[in-house]
C-alpha cells in the first residue's frame, strides 16, 4: 500500500523482498546476490541480531540502510549511512525529561534511584537530560530518593511526579504497591508515576493503579485507530485483506513512506503513527529518530499528551 502511494507521487523503483530467516548465513547469501550491486536503499533486517552484518555491507558499498524496528545503538557507530527509525530507550528518557522541563515546572519531581544495574543507564540519561537541557526561566528542582523513602516527598495539595526509569517487571510492581500504601498522605489526583514503555505489558502492576496514579510514559509512536487518517487507511486495508491493520503493518507503511519520500522524492509524507526527526549521534555516526511521544493512561485508555 505504501509503494502504491509512492508510485502515485512519482516513485519509479525496482523493489526486492528477502526472507532472512533471522539467520546470519542467509543474510550473507542475500548480500551476495547480483541485484545488490546496484541497490539504493536497504530496509531491514527486522531483528537486531543481523543489523551489524548488513550495516557493514552498507558502509562498504555506500548504500543507505534503515532499521525499521528497535535496534541497538551500536549499529549507528561510525556509520553515517544507517538510520534508526525507532528511538532507543535512552532517547525516550531524554525526551521525557525535556517534556517535563516544559510542562511540569511547578510540580514536585522525584526521581527514584534504581536497584538493578540494568536500569542505571536509563536513570543517568533522565537525570543528565533534566539537569543539562536548556530551559526557559528557572530550572525546577529534581529530588532523588530510594523507593522506600518516597512517602517523605508526598504533600497534600501538591502535584508530585515520581519518575521510575526501570524496565523490570518486579521493580515496577513494587513501586506501585509502595506508592499505594503511602498515598493516603495526599489525594490520588495529586500523584503521578512516569515509567517506561515496558510497563504496558507488565503483569506485576495492578492496572487500577495505573489509572489511579496518572501513569505516563515515553513512546516512539502513537497509534490512534480513531484518527481520520487511520480510519481511512484501515477501511482500505480491510477491503484488501479482510482484517484490521495491525500495528506492525502501520509501522511498515510509515517507514516505507517516510524514508522513500525523503530520499527519492525530496518530499514529506503523511504518516499514520510515527513522526520522524532524524539526528546524528555525532558527525561520524548514523541517524536516530529523536521524536518522543508522551502517553498517559486514563480510564484504561492510552492518550497522547
Amino acid at each position: 500500500m505504501a509503494l502504491d502511494s509512492l508510485k502515485l507521487k512519482g516513485l519509479n523503483a525496482d523493489v526486492f523482498y528477502y526472507d532472512t530467516k533471522n539467520d546470519s548465513s542467509t543474510v550473507a547469501q542475500i548480500l551476495k546476490r547480483n541485484e545488490f550491486e546496484n541497490m539504493d536503499l536497504i530496509i531491514g533486517p527486522f531483528f537486531p541480531k543481523n543489523h551489524n552484518q548488513v550495516a557493514n555491507y552498507a558502509k562498504q558499498n555506500k548504500v543507505r540502510m534503515i532499521c525499521p524496528l528497535a535496534s541497538n545503538s551500536s549499529v549507528l557507530e561510525n556509520n553515517r549511512l544507517v538510520y534508526a527509525s525507532v528511538p532507543s530507550n535512552i532517547t525516550l528518557m531524554k525526551g521525557m525529561a525535556a517534556y517535563m522541563l516544559e510542562h511540569n515546572k511547578a510540580d514536585n519531581i522525584v526521581l527514584i534511584k534504581p536497584t538493578k544495574e540494568s536500569d542505571k543507564a536509563l536513570y543517568n540519561a533522565f537525570r543528565d537530560a533534566f539537569n543539562e537541557t536548556p530551559v526557559l526561566g528557572a530550572r525546577p528542582a529534581l529530588k532523588e530518593t530510594e523507593m522506600a523513602g518516597l512517602k517523605n516527598f508526598i504533600h497534600r495539595g501538591v502535584n508530585t511526579i515520581f519518575v521510575v526509569p526501570t524496565t523490570d517487571n518486579y521493580t515496577a510492581g513494587k513501586m506501585m504497591n509502595t506508592l499505594n500504601r503511602s498515598a493516603f498522605r495526599s489525594k490520588a489526583d495529586d500523584l503521578f508515576v512516569y515509567g517506561t514503555k515496558e510497563w504496558i505489558a507488565f503483569s506485576d502492576i495492578n492496572e487500577t493503579y495505573k489509572n489511579k496514579y496518572n501513569f505516563h510514559f515515553p513512546y516512539p509512536n502513537f497509534l490512534d485507530y480513531y484518527s481520520d487518517g487511520m480510519k481511512s487507511m484501515n477501511k482500505e486495508y480491510r477491503n484488501q485483506f479482510q482484517t484490521d491493520m495491525p500495528r506492525m503493518a502501520v509501522q511498515g507503511y510509515d517507514v516505507i513512506m517516510h524514508y522513500c519520500s525523503e530520499f527519492f522524492l525530496n518530499s514529506d509524507a503523511f504518516l499514520l503513527m510515527n513522526d520522524v526527526e532524524s539526528q546524528q549521534i555525532s558527525e561520524s555516526d548514523g541517524y536516530e529518530n529523536k521524536k518522543v511521544f508522551m502517553i498517559k493512561q486514563e480510564e484504561f485508555e492510552l492518550i497522547n499528551v
